[in-house]
């Protein structure tokens, strides 16, 4: 047909038209808003994940230190097994604290995500669609 539209290019032009140009400004801004606000929330669990990630390298070096002087020391087998499971404990508290604000960070995303508006999909026939 000479002069008619494709589909994608017809819907594509009426989902912008339908939507105006200040609703469109509006919803795009109060989207940035929320994302930046989602980007705050997170930022404090995002640093105490990264603290907590250096507690545990640090731990493990304290370990490493401890255990070898233990070591040089001929420190019984017990001394040993304690040192390790002290080591082990705190890792797996530190880890249990960092999965613990993942879960906060996570929640933040899906709070922010639902705040987020998206743009409106208008359904309007086609100008082939029309003519048939």
């Amino acid at each position: 047909m000479k002069g008619s539209i494709s589909p994608t290019v017809a819907s594509s032009m009426s989902d912008h038209e339908k939507e105006s140009t200040s609703t469109r400004a509006a919803r795009k801004t109060k989207n940035v808003f929320q994302q930046v606000l989602g980007c705050f929330k997170k930022s404090d669990h995002m640093t105490k994940i990264k603290y907590k990630e250096h507690l545990i390298a640090k731990r493990k070096r304290e370990f490493g230190v401890d255990y070898i002087n233990l070591v040089q020391k001929n420190a019984s087998e017990q001394e040993l097994r304690q040192e390790k499971e002290g080591c082990l404990r705190d890792v797996d508290r530190l880890i249990r604290e960092i999965k613990d604000l993942e879960t906060k960070v996570e929640r933040v995303d899906v709070e922010t995500r639902s705040k987020i508006r998206r743009e409106p999909s208008f359904s309007t026939p086609t100008i082939e669609e029309t003519d048939a």
